[in-house]
């Protein structure tokens, strides 16, 4: 990776975590809201593989930590170990969102950020932010899957572009008949 896309990625994260606070944060259902900012370092970990995912999850979280009134730090720690661990699939077991059905980047996206949001409240409550406490998690699951669902591919196709990836482009086939 070069300066320019590392540029890019940062312009990407930027943007993501803008609107993160300004628009997200304000689509509130029963008092809880869409978290997009997970999905970047997913992105960036199935396409630049587990230290680009890293980086961009220490960017993102360590972005949005001086906006929130929350432990500083708690959000980057969970988006690096998310990116990182997205990556290191992607390396090592060739998971490969490329060419796969249009329904697999939201389903993963999906399950990834319902895995960061409970390990982000159950680190929260262990250090001791009694906050954490309070939250009905069974509304806030159900809206952040939804969110990352419908949102994991304008990210995919943000962080693909950023990282200078051709194949941002998704083929649309079919395992079966093979077109």
């Amino acid at each position: 990776m070069n300066r320019v896309s590392y540029l890019r990625l940062a312009l990407v994260v930027l943007v993501g975590v803008v609107a993160q606070i300004s628009i997200f944060s304000h689509l509130n259902i029963d008092g809880m809201h869409p978290e997009i900012i997970w999905l970047f370092p997913i992105a960036a970990g199935l396409v630049g593989g587990s230290q680009v995912g890293a980086i961009t999850g220490f960017g993102a979280g360590i972005a949005l930590d001086c906006l929130q009134p929350t432990p500083f730090g708690l959000t980057a720690l969970v988006a690096t170990i998310l990116g990182f661990v997205i990556g290191l699939a992607t390396e090592r077991n060739g998971l490969n969102v490329e060419g796969a059905a249009w329904w697999v980047t939201p389903a993963l996206s999906a399950g990834a950020t319902l895995i960061a949001v409970g390990t982000y409240g159950i680190l929260g409550f262990v250090f001791g932010e009694d906050q954490f406490s309070a939250i009905n998690y069974l509304v806030l699951l159900p809206v952040v899957a939804v969110g990352a669902a419908v949102f994991a591919i304008p990210a995919w196709l943000a962080v693909s572009w950023s990282l200078g990836e051709r194949s941002g482009r998704r083929r649309m086939t079919s395992e079966v008949t093979g077109w």
